[in-house]
């Protein structure tokens, strides 16, 4: 018998490595079930229908009970560039621009609950699992249902015709997950009310996987044919667009809402108000308002479920001549309040540049390292300016209510305080009902009186801290308090812990109005009710004073031809 030599082990030794690569010598899932399809009509375990709404022509193969797609979902009505958890969404990543590309569009999970063509549906977690079973569990699902071809590596065999390509995804900040890694489809089993589960395959396993995914992220979507789920299943709920929405008297709004899930309810819903004196509603969702107030506006499933309803107030407004910015106002007890945040901004200042003496203007997050790719004007632009307004330094505070308005002293701010009962345990009372960090205890206020108390952190010791669980606003002490008055509101339950606050720290400011001045003095009627006859000391004589005035008139205009002759 020859002897090998070292060349043919070599060569043997290579081959054998090529054939483990190519899944031979390993358990990659392949047990020889195949399904062979020609795609010809009349075949009952595989086909081709037609899209009414654009003509698209869509394979379709039966596996098992189950009749699915075999090519992701193209329709795409419009394409968007930017991410929403409610309404529906259409997404094309780059390198597919043009309809009919085998890999499909993205979609965001509202999308996806109504995107299938007619006769066809969203698959639910029960349809993925069905499917996975078939395929022989989630251990050899993945290399039967991945194509031969376009993955990185570990291809699948496409036994069934299934044909999942590596079609790649869309991140929670827009960013395009790459092809040739991933497939990525949407279930219509919700998670919770902001997450929804998927169904994945991976390139370098052949693992099937069910995951939760935020719903305004863009998957595949593979519909699987049959009637949709009846609604006495599932009634749905409904989630409206706008939770923070004030408006003014004898105003319209048009209010959106959608009905999750899509497939398993009339999309239709009832609008109610809880005070139609303050904003009544139309059937279509359109709200107007009446009078000033607040009013709960409801919309619930027409065929039953969970209803959603936001709280809608109704407010005064003026504008700040200075910057032509609009603030609302409301009225509590004896008192005049701004409803939101100074955004006074004549200048703006970071890091570094604080001053216990001159006014200084900071917008939450604008630092030395942001600010040279920013512009004055445009830090007008930034969320944190338009939703939370300015910090502003104590020298800046003093000076920066509009006309008609004042910072309020430590006595205002303790009325508030007591007439709406805003207490150091009732603070829920004062705070806005979205936007507050959320933890074991407190979170977001009641907001009973509509000052709207939002959590806009402070600018203390040179650094941004708090946003989302404080709110800080600069008042004026008085005999009984510190000569650096500050309120402020924390995300418990309970007041904030002392801060040693500096008049060089960045606090909001919430102006309070000015009491109109008396346009007559005091002592009025006790002067009308005098004695006519007395001459009232002091007084000068009206003709020594005409002609003192027109001798300093005179000299001045002198003054003012010699300073134009000089010119």
């Amino acid at each position: 018998m020859k002897k090998p030599d070292l060349k043919e082990i070599l060569l043997w030794g290579i081959a054998l490595l090529y054939l483990g690569s190519c899944g031979f010598m390993f358990d990659n899932g392949d047990d020889g079930d195949y399904l062979h399809c020609d795609w010809l009509p009349g075949r009952e375990q595989c086909g081709t229908f037609v899209d009414e709404r654009d003509s698209m022509v869509y394979k379709w193969i039966k596996l098992g009970s189950q009749v699915w797609m075999a090519q992701n979902l193209n329709y795409a009505p419009e394409v968007h560039k930017q991410l929403s958890f409610t309404q529906p969404r259409y997404y094309l990543d780059s390198t597919n621009l043009e309809k009919g590309n085998e890999h499909g569009a993205l979609y965001n999970w509202t999308a996806a609950m109504e995107v299938c063509p007619h006769g066809w549906r969203l698959p639910s977690n029960q349809d993925w699992q069905e499917l996975i079973d078939f395929a022989g569990g989630e251990a050899k699902a993945g290399y039967k249902l991945k194509s031969s071809t376009e993955w990185g590596y570990d291809r699948g065999g496409d036994n069934y015709n299934f044909t999942a390509l590596a079609s790649g995804k869309i991140e929670s900040d827009f960013s395009y997950y790459i092809r040739r890694e991933g497939s990525y489809w949407w279930s219509s089993t919700e998670y919770s009310e902001f997450y929804a589960y998927n169904y994945q395959l991976s390139s370098g396993d052949a693992i099937a996987q069910n995951f939760q995914y935020e719903k305004k992220v863009g998957f595949s979507v593979r519909c699987i044919k049959g009637a949709v789920i009846e609604k006495e299943v599932l009634a749905g709920r409904v989630i409206i667009s706008e939770n923070d929405l004030v408006l003014a008297p004898q105003q319209s709004y048009s209010l959106e809402a959608v009905v999750i899930p899509y497939h398993a309810v009339d999309k239709s819903m009832i609008w109610s108000s809880s005070d139609t004196a303050v904003i009544k509603v139309a059937a279509n969702g359109t709200i107007t308002s009446h009078q000033l107030g607040y009013a709960t506006i409801t919309a619930t499933p027409k065929v039953g479920g969970k209803a959603d309803s936001c709280v809608i107030w109704v407010k005064n407004s003026f504008m700040d001549e200075r910057d032509s910015n609009s603030y609302f106002y409301i009225e509590i007890g004896d008192q005049t309040w701004m409803a939101e945040n100074l955004r006074y901004l004549p200048s703006v200042f970071i890091q570094g540049d604080s001053s216990t003496e001159e006014p200084r203007y900071y917008v939450f997050g604008l630092t030395r390292g942001n600010i040279a790719s920013i512009k004055f004007e445009k830090a007008k632009e930034l969320e944190n300016y338009l939703k939370y307004g300015v910090l502003y330094n104590y020298p800046a505070a003093l000076e920066a209510c509009p006309a008609g308005w004042h910072l309020p002293n430590a006595a205002e701010w303790q009325e508030l305080l007591d007439f709406t009962g805003a207490d150091s345990q009732n603070h829920a009372f004062l705070k806005s009902i979205n936007g507050w960090h959320s933890g074991n205890i407190g979170g977001n206020g009641e907001d009973l009186f509509g000052f709207n108390a939002l959590p806009g952190g402070a600018f203390i010791d040179e650094s941004y801290e708090g946003l989302l669980l404080d709110s800080y606003w600069w008042g004026t002490g008085d005999e009984s308090t510190p000569p650096l008055f500050h309120f402020s509101l924390f995300y418990g339950p309970n007041s904030p812990p002392a801060l040693n606050i500096e008049s060089s720290d960045g606090l909001s400011i919430r102006c309070v109005k000015s009491l109109e001045s008396p346009t007559e003095p005091e002592d009025f009627e006790e002067l009308e009710n005098s004695d006519d006859s007395e001459e009232p000391e002091n007084l000068e004589d009206p003709e020594e004073l005409d002609d003192t005035e027109d001798v300093e008139d005179s000299e001045e205009l002198a003054d003012s031809e010699e300073a134009q002759i000089e010119d």
